[in-house]
């Protein structure tokens, strides 16, 4: 179900109204070229890691574009949100490390989400030159709706799986992905995607 808009009161305009600067986020998606043929499906006993994260990954950029898609930002806007609201960064480098957008971008989403009062700046009284970014009140009320709608494509997601293995997989994924969080800069990680056209087919096997 596409959301309904959401409108700033003070504006009446949504706030998914193209950005003057045609600034556009996206979350990469994989893209199959002419000449670059879709392989068959794994077998339903493969195990192989790579293969079944990337079928979730590009299930989870479709649903979580079209969730979010009436912020300014789309799923950014809402990561950007949890950021300062949950987690110890706070400085607009500082998320954008977290979050692996580039500085520039991250100027960018950052002034649309001011303009549409979800976030504030301000200038940290201990280095006049850093920049800590705060949520509104506005972005705080709105964020417990945000995550029920993760909460919604989350549930989409592991609809194969049993309550208890479903929370089961979330821990056992936290467990893996928690040691590797910090190894290596997420915009590498952002370009190396950006790099792959056909990240999520079978690799060749070899015999």
């Amino acid at each position: 179900m596409t959301p309904t808009p959401l409108v700033p009161p003070e504006t009446g305009v949504p706030w998914n109204r193209p950005s003057a600067r045609q600034i556009i986020y996206v979350l990469a998606e994989p893209q199959y070229g002419p000449d670059v043929p879709r392989r068959a499906p794994p077998a339903r006993d493969d195990l192989d890691v790579g293969w079944n994260l990337s079928v979730l990954f590009r299930a989870y950029l479709q649903r979580a574009n079209a969730a979010f898609g009436d912020l300014p930002g789309g799923p950014r806007a809402y990561q950007l949100l949890v950021s300062v609201e949950r987690s110890a960064a706070t400085s607009q480098l500082q998320i954008a490390r977290r979050l692996g957008i580039d500085r520039t971008v991250m100027t960018y989403l950052i002034d649309d989400l001011v303009d549409a009062d979800l976030v504030e700046r301000h200038i940290d009284p201990a280095d006049r030159r850093v920049r800590t970014i705060k949520a509104t009140p506005s972005g705080r009320r709105l964020l417990p709706a945000l995550d029920r709608r993760l909460a919604d494509i989350e549930q989409q997601l592991l609809v194969a799986l049993p309550p208890s293995d479903a929370r089961q997989f979330r821990e056992l994924l936290r467990a893996a992905a928690a040691p590797l969080e910090d190894a290596d800069d997420p915009r590498e990680l952002a370009r190396e995607i950006a790099r792959t056209p056909i990240a999520g087919h079978r690799r060749p096997t070899t015999s």
